[in-house]
């Protein structure tokens, strides 16, 4: 029932962490530092996972151009330490790396604002620099998730990805060496946002960091380069879950992509993984039907399905998308993700105790503005009532339209709920780890 509000408005419930019933590897005497890593929970909404990691100098003496396995984990557990800053700080604390410097989105978010943070560390070789995006616990930016511009790269992962790259040469120019690995990570927002900052740096004819000493790890990054911009650099790897809806929008219509090389983490027993790594986690089910067997292709379709041409909404075009709904879209959803999680999931569970009918209802009028305002004013998030008012209208006018194919398309609302579950940290962590295990 949950989802249901989440397909109407358009509010995949993402990125809002029980130790894991799998063992962790036993310290090995190798000059390694063992680090611990908080994943967010949001498979089950319970506890962080609090898993360990193992970090050595000698990761970077592998190429660049070769995916290493220890290194991919690392960066896992750095991207999902991201979300604050006692997370990433404790991170960086284990490491032994000097210098933090966190961005000011980490004490005050904006819709245009980007969490990241960078931190060295000094061997007998070279400096590592870490780079992180931040892509959990963060509010406003979900408005930049969705400012696609008219043309170009996605411009809301473009500014951010830009703001970094200024960032990054001022704090490597405090170094005062040359020689230097680089390290750039990131999940989901995070991910993109690591990506297009990846191709600001290895396009770069005079890179800030030779490209061979940048090594760059996503994990279920969305679209955010144009494929004439996006090379197949062979030291970026994008860890992307083929079930999972979200590394697929912006869709590829609209001529989006990744640079580097997409790895499909996803095994054909997906769920067996996920419950080994914690029995508690129920993968909700999904319903084949004649138009998608599987849950890739079932993805394609919703893709396709929204991307009908309407009259007024003709979303094929990407003018389309961001003519009528990138801003209402995107402030409705910041909005939300402006709420406490506890008055998130109290909304959501009222939500869920609604018939169809009655979601049907909030649709039509004001309802919808009356329906979400006493959160916002429970929680004291700032708006702008007339700004709220139209952006419901907007949205509701959306669905209504959409709503009678909607409808008779079977199935497709019931299984929108697997897709969603796939983008979850702690559901993709036990698929990174058993991909890196084989």
């Amino acid at each position: 029932m949950k989802t249901k509000l989440l397909v109407l408005l358009g509010i995949p419930a993402l990125l809002i962490g029980c130790s894991p019933k799998t063992p962790t590897p036993e310290p090995i005497d190798d000059g390694s530092i063992n680090v611990s890593s908080t994943i967010p929970s949001l498979a089950l909404g319970k506890a962080d996972y609090e898993l360990k990691f193992s970090y050595n100098d000698n990761l970077f003496d592998e190429p660049s151009t070769t995916i290493n396995p220890k290194l991919a984990m690392l960066s896992y557990g750095l991207s999902c330490a991201s979300g604050s800053i006692e997370e990433i700080g404790h991170f960086y604390t284990q490491l032994e790396a000097k210098d933090v410097v966190l961005s000011d989105a980490y004490e005050e978010t904006t819709e245009h604002s980007i969490g990241y943070s960078f931190a060295h560390r000094k061997t007998d070789e070279a400096e590592i620099v870490f780079t992180t995006v931040r892509g959990f616990s963060y509010t406003e930016e979900w408005v930049d998730n969705l400012t696609i511009g008219y043309q170009g790269n996605h411009e809301g992962f473009e500014a951010c990805a830009t703001e970094i790259y200024r960032s990054l040469e001022n704090y490597l120019a405090t170094l005062k060496t040359k020689n230097v690995k680089l390290l750039v990570t990131g999940y989901s927002r995070a991910g993109a946002v690591s990506n297009v900052l990846a191709h600001l740096i290895l396009s770069n004819t005079a890179p800030i960091v030779p490209a061979k000493d940048v090594y760059v790890y996503t994990y279920e990054a969305p679209g955010c380069l144009l494929e004439e911009n996006a090379p197949k650099y062979k030291n970026v790897f994008n860890m992307v879950n083929s079930a999972d809806l979200i590394p697929m929008i912006p869709p590829t219509k609209y001529g989006f992509t990744r640079c580097g090389t997409d790895i499909d983490i996803c095994p054909e027993d997906a769920e067996t993984v996920i419950r080994r790594f914690d029995s508690d986690i129920k993968v909700p089910t999904f319903a084949p039907s004649a138009k998608y067997e599987t849950i890739h292709e079932y993805n394609e379709y919703v893709i396709d399905f929204l991307l009908r041409d309407r009259g007024r909404y003709n979303l094929s075009e990407r003018s389309g998308f961001v003519d009528y709904l990138e801003v209402p879209f995107g402030a409705l959803t910041g909005m939300y993700f402006s709420l406490k999680l506890e008055t998130q999931n109290k909304l959501m569970a009222d939500v869920g105790e609604k018939s169809y009918i009655e979601i049907i209802d909030l649709l039509n009028d004001d309802n919808l503005y009356n329906f979400i305002k006493p959160y916002l004013d429970e929680d004291g998030v700032e708006y702008d009532p007339d700004s709220f008012k139209e952006n419901c209208f907007l949205v509701c006018d959306f669905v209504t339209t959409i709503m009678p194919e909607l409808l008779s398309e079977t199935g497709l609302i019931g299984n929108i709920s697997l897709p969603i579950f796939m983008h979850f940290p702690d559901v993709n962590y036990p698929l990174v780890a058993n991909y890196f295990a084989n």
